[in-house]
């Protein structure tokens, strides 16, 4: 079961990055450069809502429903996670009507904020082990939005390429609705509780916390277009979001080679063990780094034309962030084992806090690339310097920096010795 899940989880991410290069392809042809920024900015304020919609409950709503083997309690749990979500859905619409200014695309925000609701049947799927579904929901949607995307780009409609924003999530979430009912005779929409206060108030106290987390992480992730586009425009909001997009691309893996060990490190916890860790993560991210740096800059540069030649060098700078994703993946894994999560909330705000004020002091001084700088620089001080001054995550961040110093040599040296006594 664990390998299968393994499986279609490395596949989704897989088939998605295909279907996120073909969306970035086809909406920065089809809209030049300062279209694909306001495609991009409208992008980043719908991932920024999004990330707010799901209010981090996905975790404490799967636990609840997996608890309760009555159908009809579990219906309850999943209907008072759908209000929670409706409700916040309305207070974005709220908001986004004095935030965006162009009546298209607040249309388009509130339609992807309403939609996203549905995605809360997946967290019913989730709990009920049916990762097959949602793989296939996921290829479902990309396929049908690819198809799309190639309809747009062979025809003269280019501005449709927006309602790629609504496709997706109708076709997934419709998808996961259906599949949530098939094989069943009755349903409990209607149950004797249709608004439980207790639960609502229950999911709402015990998700904010992760709310709060989330929201500092996207917010840590988008912000630097909003920058840009204050200072340069949306010229280089296009430029240098074709560039995040790319560097952005192999983020997924450190997440799947955590998941993969972290069962293995559950059951032998040790300062050892922990070091071997983050030197696979390190040699990992550097395994990465050369070949998708070389990858990534031919593609833009012969897939991409003339008109995005400046992301090259923003691509080439934002992929040395690769170091400290990777490794910062893994020190969240440790940090849960040693019981000290409550400090990631801290490294989140703080890089938020400093991204900013680098961004506001950089594109003023160096342009576009001051962002760039910003985000890398933001990354390495949050992941490897910051947590220096916390005696009680020091001891993990000092063996984050060791496997730096040694190139992961630690890693090497007992994989060798142990081939070695095999041998022998």
């Amino acid at each position: 079961m664990a390998i299968r899940n393994f499986i279609y989880q490395f596949s989704d991410k897989l088939f998605r990055i295909v279907y996120i290069f073909l969306m970035t392809y086809i909406a920065a042809k089809v809209l030049g450069s300062i279209g694909f920024g306001e495609f991009s900015l409208l992008a980043a304020t719908i991932t920024i809502a999004l990330g707010i919609g799901t209010f981090g409950f996905e975790h404490t709503l799967v636990k609840k429903i997996t608890e309760n083997v009555e159908i009809e309690q579990q219906y309850e749990w999943l209907i008072a996670g759908i209000i929670v979500r409706l409700a916040i859905a309305f207070l974005l619409l709220t908001t986004g009507y004095f935030a965006i200014d162009n009546k298209t695309y607040y249309i388009i925000f509130c339609v992807v904020c309403v939609l996203n609701v549905l995605n809360t049947y997946e967290y019913y799927l989730i709990s009920h082990m049916r990762g097959e579904v949602i793989f296939w929901g996921r290829i479902c949607s990309y396929s049908i939005t690819i198809v799309f995307l190639l309809f747009v780009y062979f025809s003269n409609h280019s501005r449709w390429v927006y309602f790629v924003f609504i496709l997706e999530p109708i076709i997934y979430g419709s998808w996961c609705y259906l599949n949530m009912h098939r094989g069943r005779r009755e349903t409990y929409y209607f149950t004797k509780k249709i608004l439980d206060l207790k639960k609502i108030r229950e999911l709402i106290t015990t998700s904010f916390p992760f709310m709060l987390s989330s929201f500092a992480i996207i917010i840590y992730m988008r912000m630097d277009v909003y920058f840009i586009d204050y200072f340069l425009g949306k010229g280089a909001v296009g430029q240098y979001s074709l560039a995040v997009r790319f560097a952005e691309a192999a983020n997924f893996l450190p997440i799947v080679i955590a998941n993969s060990v972290y069962p293995w490190l559950v059951k032998n916890q040790s300062n050892i063990n922990y070091r071997k860790f983050f030197d696979g993560l390190f040699l990992a991210s550097i395994v990465v780094l050369i070949p998708a740096s070389i990858g990534g800059t031919l593609v833009i540069k012969y897939f991409f034309g003339s008109e995005y030649q400046l992301a090259i060098p923003l691509f080439i700078i934002l992929m040395l962030q690769i170091i400290p994703v990777f490794i910062g993946i893994g020190r969240a894994k440790v940090l849960v084992l040693e019981n000290l999560q409550k400090y990631i909330p801290f490294f989140v705000f703080f890089g938020v806090l400093l991204n900013a004020l680098l961004n506001v002091t950089l594109i003023p001084l160096i342009g576009i690339k001051g962002a760039a700088i910003a985000t890398v620089i933001s990354q390495f001080s949050t992941t490897l310097i910051v947590p220096l001054f916390i005696p009680r995550v020091r001891r993990i961040s000092l063996l984050m920096l060791k496997s730096i110093f040694t190139c992961g040599f630690s890693l090497l040296y007992s994989v060798h010795q142990r081939r070695k006594n095999n041998e022998s």
